[in-house]
């Protein structure tokens, strides 16, 4: 995506408060009920907030954008919260002439860098191979740095499911937290079948393996182990990620008896791998998703992936002290521990 600056953005001014902003929001406002008594929307919240706007988000914002980006603005200001709202059916002012149906995505992000935001948001939607009809993004200042809203029309197709918008949903809110490796090769080509969170899930055993299958006689470098997750042996790879979202799913908990055939049918996978490096890899990654206690996978709003490991599964020959009673990991952006 190419992007384009053209200087500081010009905030609105007080005085133009009455003469050009507020009554048509009055008006909107007066029409709906359920704003009446909303503290965020009466006059003076209002003229504090618009201070903050640019003019040219003002002037191009409709007022039922206006009232949910607002809102979205309240919910990330002073967090690190990414807010994403999917509109469908969205009705475009200069697309109201054709038949095509459109989603208008909005997304909240505070004080988050402006140009990786729209890089990686760009490279998703093209993994996704969604054309991007019209992006519009704002920086609205605030005491603790900026907000950035992004307000973006997609074409909405009749093969789309209210799912498929969901997962789209809850990917952008995670992008910003998920580390490059994982976002790199889900982004990527030959990594088509891999959903954004079996490729965190596949990143975070690879960084969590790395020092034990170097601690041998072996010198593996994080680069070849990542390939092999994600293009050498990429089917298995996500059958062992399918296997450790399956096993944690808090709606559909897979049956002990099912995950000991996955188990044994990976297992079986895995020892056709003629490469000795790799098949220890994908064994060890195996044998950690296997014998996982707990994770963090589905808690809303996570920053980072938790596993508890099995500590046998990290054993080396050069610890000392015994095993300890258990071992957490975290993976996250650019953080290991």
């Amino acid at each position: 995506i190419n992007v384009f600056g053209y200087g500081k953005q010009t905030l609105a001014q007080d005085d133009e408060f009455e003469s050009r902003y507020w009554k048509s929001m009055a008006s909107y406002l007066s029409s709906d009920s359920s704003l009446a008594d909303d503290p965020l929307f009466s006059k003076e919240a209002m003229r504090e907030y618009m201070k903050k706007c640019p003019r040219t988000y003002l002037n191009l914002c409709t007022p039922q954008r206006f009232i949910m980006q607002r809102r979205q603005f309240e919910r990330v200001v002073g967090t690190e919260r990414v807010d994403v709202i999917v509109k469908r059916n969205y009705r475009w002012h200069s697309r109201e002439d054709t038949e095509q149906n459109y989603a208008l995505l909005s997304i909240a992000t505070h004080n988050h860098s402006t140009q990786v935001t729209l890089e990686n948001f760009a490279a998703y939607m093209a993994s996704k191979s969604m054309d991007i009809e019209f992006l519009y993004l704002d920086s609205l200042e605030e005491e603790e740095g900026h907000v950035d809203i992004m307000s973006v029309l997609l074409k909405d197709s009749s093969q789309m499911s209210d799912s498929d918008w969901e997962e789209i949903r809850t990917d952008i809110e995670r992008i910003k937290w998920v580390d490059m490796p994982a976002l790199e090769a889900y982004n990527s080509p030959r990594a088509g079948p891999l959903t954004l969170q079996q490729a965190e899930i596949l990143s975070a055993l690879c960084h969590m393996l790395h020092g034990q299958l170097n601690s041998g006689s072996w010198s593996i470098t994080l680069d070849q182990m990542l390939n092999t997750a994600y293009e050498a042996y990429l089917e298995i790879s996500k059958a062992i990620a399918e296997l450790f979202e399956c096993r944690f799913d808090p709606v559909n908990t897979m049956p002990e008896e099912k995950q000991r055939e996955a188990v044994y049918t990976i297992r079986e996978r895995i020892a056709n791998v003629v490469d000795e490096k790799m098949r220890a890899q994908l064994g060890k990654m195996l044998d950690v998703v296997a014998d996982a206690k707990k994770t963090n996978l589905y808690i809303p709003e996570r920053r980072g992936l938790g596993i508890s490991v099995n500590p046998k599964n990290l054993e080396t020959k050069q610890m000392t002290g015994g095993t300890p009673f258990g071992v957490f990991f975290m993976h996250g952006r650019r953080c290991n521990m």
